[in-house]
């Protein structure tokens, strides 16, 4: 009944018309180009139905790359035999039939062939009419099994018995890109990966790439791999149910080859995707195939198959040969071995499996470099929206701060009107300048800290990736000091800065002073520290007054390459009263005339481009004032800096 079938199809498609056969010669525009004569029809035939992943992208390059030809205008058409869903050889053959039958009025000008079904089905089907078409094999098997083979395939114990495919092209008027599985190198791979491997199961369907994978795996396993056990399973044998069941049988020892699985007339046809996605959930046993996006999508741990677009690429390459005029016979065959090891780093995870037995060659996909890249959009607005928050948050407090005590001036005294008004309006414009400056000073950082992540993530390379992670710490330092000197001229400003006032020896701050930076200076530096008294006591806080050396000292290191750097503490008396003088002096850079008066300022700094807040100086003349001292400077461009802080002695 089922051949009785197949004829009359056959039959009824001798007798129609294709209403999708090519369109008369005519002049055509093709991306806004113009191309006069007649067009280059191409007839791409999938081995596979539409939706196919991997023969998709190979017709999905072919028709971009000749879409934007500047030679002449491509015509193509597609056809698809859809073997996954008709396993049965005879269909495929009847299929190709009825394909050629319908072109036959407006003859293709090339023939493309995707993978073996379709080449086994033409090299079957009657071919009147088309005996001058040339024909391009694209990943084409090396061996091409003939109809009586796969009639009695319990008969082909060898991927040897078949015909070689370069020997059947002359006959088909064909030329092409001819594919190797390359399942020497996935057993290779399952050794490598897998500690104590012991058993290898093939997982195939009746596809022509199920059977070549079989008889490739039987001939290494059986003649050169003595060492591992390997047994079959075939989807004209196994329901996909009964395969969920045996796969979840299987030990840590043993490693799957799944090449590709479809049961036809029997059991549920789920979909690929769900199959390798099932297995890998429920098997402790890790997968291995030819499928790159089983690959890439973490359901298989590993395999050997060629770059995306490396089919496509080399297809359209034959292509415009062909449509130059060359003839099959003149463009030898070339043969492609899947030479690529591609492994994902989340399925070894999953299997817990070493990723140090990664062969150094292969391809990793999914590799987290640090935890940071895996969450770098979190981290990165997480610290943005910190940052914001923290700055909001400081001008939230200090125009309250500013407000409050406008307010309470304002109700002290009605004489005192005009007065709290005009400071409150200068309060205003003090805000909208620290907001511009603030927000100059915090880009610089932040700029940096969110470009160099960037390209963290990007780079592979350890020294470079090294030189970004210390510029990102030296960045975030930065942003830290700037937020730190922020909170400490807000709270000195609104009065809530805390002083604790007691006696002092400032020969003792000196000498702490000592310790820290005697080491930090640059090594052709000559650093002091000089107190010219045994003990000199004042009152004072002394927190407060080691932040103002420390402040001092540290600007005179950035700043003095050679040289020397001197701190020294005296005392002297001014209209009957004692003060206590101390100086930190340099043969630095010095600082320009001009900007000696502002160097007080918030946000004034000697070179814009040198580390700092620029808010330093500015605090440490707001802790001397609160000390009822006084702070000068003293500079010459070139030949050094005298800064000079006095404070009572009470």
């Amino acid at each position: 009944m089922k051949n009785k079938i197949l004829i009359f199809l056959l039959l009824f498609s001798l007798f129609t018309e294709n209403a999708s056969a090519f369109e008369p010669a005519q002049e055509i525009s093709q991306e806004g180009r113009k191309f006069s004569g007649k067009s280059y029809n191409i007839l791409i035939i999938s081995s596979y139905s539409s939706g196919y992943t991997w023969s998709d992208d190979i017709i999905d390059y072919i028709g971009k790359e000749l879409s934007l030809s500047e030679k002449r205008n491509f015509e193509i058409s597609l056809e698809y035999l859809a073997s996954e869903y008709q396993q049965d050889h005879q269909n495929w053959k009847f299929r190709m039939n009825v394909i050629l039958n319908s072109y036959r009025n407006q003859l293709p000008d090339l023939i493309v062939l995707v993978s073996d079904e379709a080449w086994f089905a033409y090299r079957h089907a009657r071919k009147k009419f088309y005996e001058d078409v040339p024909v391009l094999l694209v990943a084409v098997k090396s061996a091409s099994p003939s109809d009586a083979q796969l009639d009695s395939m319990q008969n082909v114990v060898s991927y040897n018995q078949f015909q070689k495919t370069t020997d059947l092209l002359a006959e088909n008027n064909a030329t092409g890109l001819i594919r190797e599985l390359n399942v020497k190198g996935i057993v290779n791979l399952m050794d490598t990966l897998i500690p104590d491997l012991r058993e290898v199961v093939v997982i195939t369907d009746r596809r022509l790439q199920g059977v070549f994978t079989s008889l490739l795996a039987a001939d290494y396993l059986g003649n050169e791999r003595k060492d591992l056990e390997y047994n079959f399973i075939n989807a004209t044998k196994v329901t996909t149910d009964s395969l969920f069941s045996v796969v979840q049988t299987f030990g840590d020892t043993t490693a799957m080859l799944l090449s590709s699985w479809f049961t036809p007339g029997h059991g549920f046809n789920f979909s690929m995707n769900y199959v390798y996605s099932q297995i890998s959930r429920i098997s402790v046993s890790p997968m291995f195939g030819v499928v790159a996006k089983a690959v890439t999508e973490g359901q298989f741990v590993g395999g050997y198959f060629m770059p995306k677009d490396f089919w496509g690429a080399s297809a359209v390459k034959f292509i415009e040969k062909l449509s130059a005029g060359m003839l099959p016979s003149s463009l030898p065959p070339e043969t492609y071995t899947d030479e690529q090891c591609y492994v994902h780093w989340g399925a070894m995870k999953r299997y817990n499996l070493s990723t140090r037995r990664i062969p150094p060659d292969a391809r990793v996909i999914g590799r987290p470099t640090e935890v940071f890249k895996k969450y770098k959009i979190q981290f990165i607005i997480g610290f943005s929206i910190l940052l914001i928050l923290t700055v909001a948050a400081l001008l939230l407090l200090r125009s309250y701060v500013v407000l409050k005590a406008a307010k309470k001036r304002l109700l002290d005294s009605e004489d005192n009107l005009y007065k709290a008004l005009k400071k409150a309006q200068e309060s205003d414009k003090l805000k909208s300048a620290f907001l511009a400056n603030m927000s100059h000073e915090i880009r610089t950082p932040l700029n940096s800290i969110l470009g160099f992540t960037e390209l963290l993530s990007e780079t592979t390379e350890e020294s470079e990736r090294e030189q970004y992670q210390r510029i990102i710490a030296s960045s975030s330092d930065m942003l830290l000091r700037l937020i730190d000197d922020i909170l400490d001229l807000s709270k000195i400003e609104a009065g809530t800065y805390e002083f604790v006032f007691e006696p002092v020896d400032v020969c003792e701050i000196l000498n702490d002073l000592g310790q820290v930076f005697t080491n930090k200076a640059q090594k052709d530096v000559e650093f002091t520290v000089e107190c010219r008294f045994d003990e000199l006591v004042i009152y004072a806080d002394k927190k407060r007054i080691f932040q103002v050396l420390t402040n001092l000292v540290s600007n005179a290191i950035k700043f003095t390459k050679h040289g020397f750097i001197k701190v020294i503490c005296d005392s002297e008396e001014f209209d009957g009263e004692r003060f206590v003088v101390m100086t930190v002096e340099d043969s630095g850079l010095g600082i320009p005339e001009e900007k000696i008066p502002t160097i007080f300022q918030r946000f004034v700094k000697l070179n814009d481009l040198s580390d700092g807040t620029g808010l330093g100086l500015t605090i440490c003349s707001t802790i001397v004032q609160k000390h009822h001292g006084t702070i000068q400077v003293k500079s010459k461009q070139g030949f050094g800096t005298k800064f000079i802080v006095r404070i009572p002695v009470k």
